[in-house]
């Protein structure tokens, strides 16, 4: 057994170091993302979100969208992570924003893929007081209740229509509806508007 140490010590520390190295790389080339339970660390980390504030946030197999806001709801910062198609793994921040932009209105950001449908997600501080919300896809439609008192974040895959409402069943319009491609090389989010990207 120490012969056997002795003649392949180099081959046996090489192999985890070659290993290591890999996975680096492949998250320095994009292929690896963020698991769900790494993003909120992510969000807190790299773009300074308080801790001490509230989050709602939802997912599914293409997205995953989270408003973080303080306890007097007169700021917030959100994110939409998304997966993209072929050998990548995990999810990788693709938009982001703060209160400008989620305040007053819904904002949409619908994301497009080459092979994939379309998902759509939704984010909001519900200013309007969204009660409901109704989603039409090919398995039919469906209705999401949602707190008109607190924000809300929602994502959605292949919608063929969405229309909200709010505590007193009047329709609410989503008025903005970003599209953005999937298609990003590395980890990078494109930024929103007059701002820098911090993502990284």
């Amino acid at each position: 057994m120490k012969r056997f140490w002795k003649r392949n010590w180099a081959i046996i520390v090489a192999i985890p170091c070659f290993v290591v190295a890999l996975v680096l790389a492949a998250i320095q080339s994009g292929i690896i993302g963020l698991q769900l339970s790494g993003i909120e660390e992510m969000e807190h980390k790299h773009r300074e979100v308080p801790t001490e504030w509230s989050l709602t946030q939802t997912h599914n197999q293409r997205l995953a969208a989270l408003v973080f806001y303080n306890e007097n709801k007169d700021d917030a910062s959100f994110s939409v992570y998304t997966k993209r198609d072929g050998l990548y793994f995990g999810y990788y921040l693709r938009y982001y924003g703060d209160m400008e932009e989620i305040g007053d209105q819904v904002l949409g950001l619908r994301v497009l893929d080459r092979k994939s449908p379309p998902a759509v997600a939704l984010l909001s501080m519900n200013s309007q007081r969204v009660a409901e919300v109704e989603v039409t896809d090919a398995q039919g439609t469906t209705r999401i209740e949602v707190d008109p008192e607190n924000p809300f974040a929602l994502v959605f895959m292949d919608p063929q229509e969405i229309t909200l409402f709010d505590d007193e069943g009047n329709p609410v319009e989503i008025e903005t509806m970003l599209e953005r491609s999937n298609e990003v090389v590395g980890n990078q989010a494109p930024a929103p508007e007059g701002e820098e990207n911090s993502a990284g």
